[in-house]
């Protein structure tokens, strides 16, 4: 029964050491000044790099900066558990955090995440629902228009109503 305990604690501290190996690796790839993290670079690396990105993303204690970076990254990991992080992210109070999240959600999902960009339209914040336009105009699916045109008629901001019609254009 001792060895079993012992086995058992040796592998969590293993576990626990290889998570915090897959940290320092992410952590190092979004902490670039000139380049930051690609997705190959992301996806060569070993351990729960989806997890490790949503633990940085949600850690308070790292900067805005590389919080950022592991929201947008997590577009590159299209999981349910992923999505369910970035709808949280898209529709919470951090603007900056937001904008990302979005362009996560469009890069990973694509049209599947239309729900989610045509809400954030209609986000108080004007950055973000500029992001939104032009991450429903990346798409250029007919659905994604439509949901730009329907916004189109709604907002009042002069800079979104221009990026929703250069979306539209595309």
């Amino acid at each position: 029964m001792r060895h079993a305990l012992l086995l058992c604690l040796a592998f969590a501290h293993s576990a626990l050491a290889a998570d915090d190996a897959t940290k320092q690796q992410v952590l190092g790839l979004l902490s670039g000044y000139e380049e930051t993290a690609s997705p190959d670079s992301l996806k060569a690396l070993d351990g729960d790099v989806p997890g490790t990105l949503r633990a940085i993303a949600s850690d308070a204690t790292l900067t805005s900066t590389q919080r950022a970076r592991a929201i947008h990254a997590l577009g590159w990991f299209p999981e349910d558990d992923t999505r369910a992080f970035l709808v949280t992210q898209a529709r919470g109070s951090n603007p900056m955090f937001a904008r990302k999240a979005i362009y996560a959600l469009a890069n990973g999902w694509g049209d599947q995440a239309l729900d989610e960009l045509t809400f954030a339209l209609a986000n108080h914040d004007v950055q973000t629902r500029m992001a939104a336009a032009n991450a429903l105009g990346t798409l250029g699916t007919p659905s994604a228009k439509l949901a730009l045109e329907a916004r189109l008629a709604h907002e009042t901001d002069p800079t979104v109503r221009t990026t929703i019609e250069t979306q539209m254009r595309k």
